[in-house]
């Protein structure tokens, strides 16, 4: 038979998370996390939007900004509840998409 075999780690978090070439995540499911239709819908009415009319790119910063045109647009949305009627969330989800 062979002897016992063990290891002593020291800061494992190091070991699970730092270290690993596929890193530890720790997560769980928030209560009230957005819906997934949500960031369908954001996706779509971003494509919907035209380049220069109603948004820019600023390519150094690989971002958009929304114009007033787009922003027109999205104004439109606030009487569909949460987040939509929230300003600054839908810039943020319209921006994502």
């Amino acid at each position: 038979m062979r002897g016992l075999h063990f290891a002593i780690v020291d800061e494992a978090d190091s070991v699970l998370v730092d270290e690993a070439r596929t890193p530890l995540i720790l997560s769980a499911e928030l209560p009230g996390e957005r819906a997934p239709e949500i960031f369908d819908m954001a996706l779509s009415i971003a494509g919907d939007l035209r380049q220069h009319t109603d948004f820019t790119l600023v390519a150094r910063e690989r971002r958009g900004v929304l114009l007033p045109a787009g922003a027109a647009v999205l104004e439109r949305l606030s009487d569909r509840g949460a987040p939509w009627n929230q300003i600054a969330e839908r810039e943020r989800l319209i921006g994502l998409a």
